[in-house]
């Protein structure tokens, strides 16, 4: 099955199905988020393809969901010229896909992808909201972000937000016509697979397997953090509490799964904090992992932390909670909605490394507290953001967005 823009025969040859929805995201990592969808759209006579950039995670996703996956090549920072060009392209997969649904996902895709289908004609022009970069950014980059966000929900016919708490944020802060807006399901792009992928009753001998592959001993405690290693994630703040609590709990370690984000000078961490993370023995630092090898991971902790000080839904601590793990991370947009405090994990204030180190250290020194958060974020997640119930959500949206009739 194609994979790319290939040549004018192919689309000419390509009949629009009566239920097209076409798929943008700017990088093709971001397609892992909505695997399984195709396959339950085709049999409620909805079809699926994609665009993104170009990539080897593009071909892979091709040819396991059996979709069309075009390349669009997108810059995931504010590129006028790059961005003009990257919209043309969109626009020729536009008018020879001819979908009925554009469905575009993260900020720079979101824009390109609406002011495309606008000139396409696309009648039903969907931008879904991941989270709010200008939440954290400052000056006129800040301005450039929320004007972007603007723009593509002005030429938006509908607007859905990954939580309820960036809902609302873009409603307070003006950036989108609360009336465009709503949330599918409970939230979150494709809901979170407690059976078969997020299970600990799964694998059962990965927590020992992956802590004796990486030197931590089998009755040490696991603190972990899955993200980017990034301003915006907290990982100054974590480095912080995280020397308190090596120097308070001697059997501790620090496993950090994710890749330094070095394409922004303002996301990046400062040198000691790299340094000191590079350097200690009980920190383990594994760099990034792909999506489906993330359960063994979140099986060798014991509570995972996420002192972010942004999130659109916080996706880390709902895996993190479907293998059972309570979590701690911060009262902001995103991880409100991924964690009910005092139930399954705790809240804490942003950059404030003392509270940080509180509530790790409460977990820390109560089993019983871990086991009980634990369950009941596994229950919480199963009930709540199981796939099915989102994907057959969104169908009913595409549906009455449309007006197709039930199949």
């Amino acid at each position: 099955m194609p994979t790319v823009d290939v040549s004018d025969q192919y689309y000419q040859a390509l009949a629009p199905a009566p239920r097209q929805v076409l798929h943008v995201v700017t990088v093709p990592m971001t397609l892992e988020f909505m695997a399984g969808q195709a396959a339950f759209m085709r049999e409620r006579n909805v079809s699926l393809s994609f665009v993104s950039s170009a990539g080897r995670e593009q071909q892979v996703f091709a040819e396991r969901e059996k979709v069309h996956v075009h390349s669009v090549e997108m810059s995931r920072r504010i590129t006028p010229l790059r961005d003009l060009l990257s919209i043309m392209r969109l626009l020729r997969v536009i008018r020879r896909t001819r979908p009925v649904i554009v469905h575009a996902h993260t900020p720079k895709a979101g824009l390109v992808a609406m002011v495309a289908s606008r000139l396409g004609g696309v009648p039903v022009r969907i931008y879904q909201l991941h989270g709010l970069a200008y939440e954290t950014a400052t000056g006129l980059r800040r301005g450039l972000l929320m004007t972007a966000e603007r723009v593509a929900c002005t030429l938006a016919t509908r607007v859905l937000s990954v939580s309820h708490s960036v809902r609302d944020r873009v409603a307070l802060d003006g950036v989108c016509d609360e009336r465009k807006l709503a949330v599918i399901a409970n939230g979150s792009i494709g809901g979170i697979d407690a059976e078969l992928a997020f299970n600990p009753d799964r694998m059962p001998a990965a927590r020992a397997r992956l802590r004796a592959s990486l030197g931590i001993p089998a009755s040490g405690l696991v603190i972990g953090f899955v993200g980017r290693l990034a301003r915006d994630k907290g990982i100054e703040t974590l480095w912080e509490a995280w020397l308190r609590l090596r120097a308070e709990l001697p059997s501790a370690h620090l496993l950090v799964v994710g890749p330094a984000d070095f394409a922004r000078r303002d996301q990046s961490v400062p040198d000691d904090v790299i340094i000191g993370l590079e350097r200690d023995s009980r920190v383990h630092a594994v760099g990034a992992i792909p999506r489906e090898g993330l359960p063994e991971y979140y099986a060798a902790m014991d509570v995972l932390c996420l002192p972010s000080y942004r999130e659109g839904l916080g996706l880390t601590l709902l895996e993190a909670g479907a293998m059972g793990l309570p979590c701690v991370a911060t009262r902001v947009t995103g991880c409100v909605d991924a964690v009910v405090a005092g139930t399954t994990g705790q809240l804490v204030t942003p950059g404030e490394a003392d509270a940080l180190y509180s509530a790790l250290l409460a977990y820390a020194n109560d089993p019983g507290l871990r086991s009980s958060h634990g369950a009941a974020a596994r229950a919480r997640v199963r009930a709540k953001f199981n796939p099915h119930q989102v994907w057959l959500a969104l169908q009913q949206e595409y549906a009455v967005l449309a007006g197709w009739q039930a199949a």
